[in-house]
Order: structure tokens, then C-alpha cells, then sequence
């Protein structure tokens, strides 16, 4: 069992960033560079089964807002190739809500990668991903909590641990898993 290597500092999101993770095709990219990094544009689309102009543009995009940068190149029979891997491993968003545009680009970017887990949770299910027991890799899982400050700070802190232990648990050979976590006010408020 060959473990993957750690991971540098989690990276923070601009809301340009943020807004430009909305688009399915350019978060498609981002996930396989989580999972495969460094590769060139070819292995990109070749991966993705996209077509190499539509992978060039969405790459170009990444990279005009800083979330993909050159990791090097390899040597081929025509020209150099660049190789390409995320800013960092983790991208996170924090200060969102500090600005108009920040709430607008979170909320956006929200309600896709929400429905992408429900695509992905789909596909998974009907796969025959395991269900139940401890090798379980498809599970939905809703909870209606009413918190006061504390209560969410112990919330926030559990999530936080979540997202700094689980890297350390990945294995080369392992199933890939989508975890994904929302965080959301009801909006009913107290009462």
C-alpha cells in the first residue's frame, strides 16, 4: 500500500477563482490535477475525453486566475511539453462573504458542485458502490441542527479536522472518493 505524498498548505480562494470553478468543465479539470498531477494539455483531454481545443481554453482559464500553474516540462519527438498541477492540492474558501461578488461567486459555485455530488452519488449508486459497513463509498447524509456559537464552532472545528486528516489517508491504489461538504443556515432562524 503505497501512501501518496503530504500536501503543502491549503490554498485561498479569490472570488475570480471562485467564480471560475462554477463551470463543470474547468472543475473537471481541478479534480483530475488533485488526483493526477502534474500532466500536459494533451493528457488532460485525453483523460477527460474532451476535445483538445475545449481543454486548451478551460485550461487558459485556470490559469489566467492562478489556479493551475507550469510544473516543468517533458521532452517529446516535436516540441516541449508543459506540465501542469494545481497552486496547491487544497483550494479552500475563505472570506467569501466579505464581498458582494464573493457571495455571488459562492453561492454559484455552490449550488453546481452540490449537484455535481448528486451526479457523482448517482453514477456511484448505480455502479454498485458499497452502501454499508466500514468499505461504504457512496453515502448522503443530512442533518437539521439548531446551534448556538459554540455549537458551531465545534462543528466547524470537526469539519476543519476532516479536511486536514483525510489527505493523510489516501492510498495510491484506493477508490477514489468525492467528499463533499455544505454548510448551510436554513434560513429559518431561531424559534
Amino acid at each position: 500500500m503505497e501512501k501518496l505524498k503530504s500536501i503543502q498548505p491549503p490554498h485561498v480562494l479569490t472570488p475570480d477563482q471562485l467564480a471560475c470553478l462554477a463551470g463543470a468543465p474547468r472543475r473537471d479539470i481541478v479534480e483530475l490535477l488533485a488526483r493526477e498531477a502534474p500532466l500536459t494539455r494533451a493528457q488532460i483531454a485525453a483523460r477527460l475525453q474532451r476535445p483538445a481545443t475545449s481543454t486548451h481554453y478551460q485550461l487558459g482559464r485556470l490559469i489566467g486566475v492562478g489556479l493551475v500553474v507550469a510544473d516543468g516540462g517533458r521532452p517529446t519527438a516535436r516540441r516541449p511539453e508543459t506540465l501542469y498541477r494545481l497552486v496547491a492540492q487544497q483550494l479552500i474558501a475563505a472570506d467569501e462573504d466579505a464581498t458582494p461578488a464573493g457571495r455571488a461567486a459562492m453561492a454559484k459555485t455552490g449550488a453546481r458542485i452540490a449537484a455535481a455530488a448528486g451526479r457523482s452519488f448517482a453514477r456511484a449508486v448505480e455502479a454498485g458502490a458499497p452502501l454499508s459497513g466500514p468499505a461504504r463509498a457512496a453515502a448522503t447524509l443530512r442533518l437539521l441542527l439548531r446551534l448556538d456559537e459554540a455549537g458551531l464552532a465545534k462543528l466547524n472545528a470537526a469539519i476543519d479536522r476532516l479536511v486536514a486528516e483525510a489527505p493523510a489517508w489516501q492510498d495510491k491504489e484506493g477508490t477514489t472518493v468525492a467528499l463533499t461538504v455544505m454548510l448551510s443556515a436554513d434560513g429559518e432562524g431561531p424559534g
